[in-house]
């Protein structure tokens, strides 16, 4: 029974050090109509960030703890570089960082995307998040308006914008 014992905690700790075997980010983008503004929430796998950021020289240390100035500043120019929304007028808007959390293995990466105009009939998203990291990268937005929702799927082969229509 020792044996079994010792041999489960030791493919568990194994296990639990090895690459996971999917490369995925998960975006959350919601209208928040009380403040006329798109709430955008990303949720990656942290070590996959951390990779790229220290290939690409943007940090030497880990973000599993509190991170430092430089740190918070390469994460925030990460996701607003490799996450893009576009209006119906074919511009990009203008990301607003709002922070980010760490839980477990996860990264949460959170941004905002004010609206001073008319609402547009449409949003063009491209999402290229850890697609100069991993060729396998798939990228899935969810998108809610005013209880639609969408879902897209962005994968390395693909390089352009997508587009979601809330006034049909």
């Amino acid at each position: 029974m020792k044996i079994i014992l010792s041999l489960f905690i030791w493919l568990s700790a194994l296990y639990g050090t090895a690459p996971h075997p999917f490369h995925v980010a998960i975006s959350q983008v919601e209208w928040d109509a009380k403040n006329d503004r798109l709430k955008v929430s990303h949720k990656l796998f942290i070590d996959d960030v951390e990779d790229f950021l220290k290939s690409q020289g943007k940090i030497e240390n880990s973000l599993r703890k509190e991170l430092n100035t430089r740190q918070v500043k390469a994460v925030e120019n990460f996701a607003i570089t490799y996450f893009k929304i576009k209006n119906d007028k074919d511009q990009l808007l203008e990301a607003n960082w709002v922070g980010y959390e760490v839980e477990n293995d996860l990264l949460w990466l959170y941004i905002s995307y004010d609206f001073k105009k008319k609402k547009p009939d449409s949003f063009s998203f491209l999402s290229q998040l850890l697609f100069d990291q991993f060729s396998d990268q798939l990228n899935i937005v969810h998108f809610s308006y005013e209880g639609k929702n969408s879902s897209l799927h962005f994968n390395h082969d693909e390089g352009s914008f997508k587009t979601v229509t809330i006034n049909d």
